[in-house]
């Protein structure tokens, strides 16, 4: 062998860390090729939290948690959401509020308090720049979204008996299943008490002015993130 052939050699087995059946040397590109496809793809701790972002952007500015509510499947949803999340409708649809209600209290005869975001959420065909007066007006409906209420509400506790008024309110305008565009109203619980029940047992609605809500929903929302708003737990059950 020629000191050219065996220089030629000694290069080709440095670059070579194994051998084939045949003897051959395998070239260390396609080990490290391999290796590197073996990693696979790896989510970092910076994209993971722009992904969380951008999924809780989209629920804040843009109709994505209404449509994504409405094409997931009821029982799905129930399933799903139950420790943190409920939607209970309650009374007739429509219903007219006319005078003092107690209001009727679906089986198990409780509403779940999940947290302080809990109270009572009544739609209307109705929003303020296409008002109708049959169910509520344009002036009330801006009322509200400036934190104004529509009614008295009082949630008794089924531990403790204790009075809790429904004081805290938002509004918002968003997409119904028929994609027309509702005004929702809420009157929930808020920061106004330390503590909450675990459930409610008797609800009742008094409307400073008369309306007629399309919907009535009892919504309860559990807030992972923030000790305060967990329910106390009652000391006898």
């Amino acid at each position: 062998m020629t000191d050219t052939e065996k220089q030629k050699n000694e290069q080709t087995t440095s670059q070579a860390e194994y051998l084939d059946k045949d003897g051959k040397p395998i070239p260390f590109l396609k080990q490290k090729e391999k290796a590197q496809q073996k990693q696979g793809f790896k989510i970092g701790v910076p994209s993971f939290l722009g992904f969380i972002a951008v999924l809780i952007l989209l629920a804040s500015l843009t109709p994505f948690y209404s449509i994504l509510m409405r094409i997931t499947p009821a029982s799905v949803q129930k399933a799903i959401l139950k420790p943190l999340y409920r939607n209970i409708s309650l009374g007739t649809q429509p219903q007219n509020y006319n005078q003092p209600i107690k209001m009727p209290i679906p089986e198990p005869g409780t509403l779940p308090i999940l947290g302080f975001d809990t109270g009572i959420c009544f739609s209307f065909y109705s929003t303020q720049d296409n008002p109708d007066p049959n169910y509520i007006d344009a002036k009330r409906l801006k009322a509200a979204s400036r934190g104004k209420n529509i009614a008295e509400i009082i949630a008794i506790g089924k531990q403790d008996k204790y009075e809790y008024h429904l004081e805290s309110t938002s509004y918002r305008e968003t997409i119904d299943k028929d994609n027309k565009i509702i005004s929702v109203i809420c009157q929930k619980l808020g920061r106004a008490y330390g503590s909450t029940p675990k459930n409610i047992n008797e609800l009742y609605i008094r409307p400073i002015e008369p309306f007629k809500a399309k919907k009535t929903v009892w919504n309860s929302v559990k807030h992972l993130y923030d000790d305060y708003s967990s329910p106390a737990e009652p000391a006898n059950k």
